[in-house]
C-alpha cells in the first residue's frame, strides 16, 4: 500500500527514490508472463517523463494506460468467443 501522507512530506530527491522503490517493488510482484510487458512500458514512462512537462506527461501515460487496456480487452473478448464456441476442441 502507498503512503500518499508520506509521499508528500518528501524532498524531490526522496520522492523519487520512494517512487522508484514502489514501482520495482510492484513490477516485482507480478507474474512473469506479464512483468516484461509491464517494465517495458515502465520504462518508456520513465524516459518521457524525463521529456515532457506535467501535463504533456500525465496525457502520454493516460493514453498508454487506455491502449494497454484496450488491448486486453480484445484479448479477453477473443478468449470469450473461443470458449463460447460450440465446437471448441481443445488440443493436446
Amino acid at each position: 500500500m502507498v503512503d500518499f501522507d508520506k509521499l508528500i512530506t518528501l524532498n524531490p530527491k526522496e520522492f523519487e527514490e520512494e517512487r522508484q522503490r514502489i514501482i520495482s517493488k510492484y513490477l516485482d510482484s507480478l507474474p512473469s508472463e506479464v512483468r516484461t510487458k509491464c517494465l517495458a512500458l515502465q520504462y518508456q514512462l520513465d524516459i518521457k517523463r524525463d521529456e515532457l512537462n506535467i501535463l504533456e506527461n500525465l496525457e502520454y501515460s493516460f493514453s498508454c494506460i487506455s491502449e494497454n487496456l484496450e488491448n486486453m480487452l480484445d484479448q479477453f473478448s477473443a478468449i470469450k468467443n473461443l470458449v463460447a464456441a460450440p465446437n471448441l476442441r481443445l488440443v493436446k
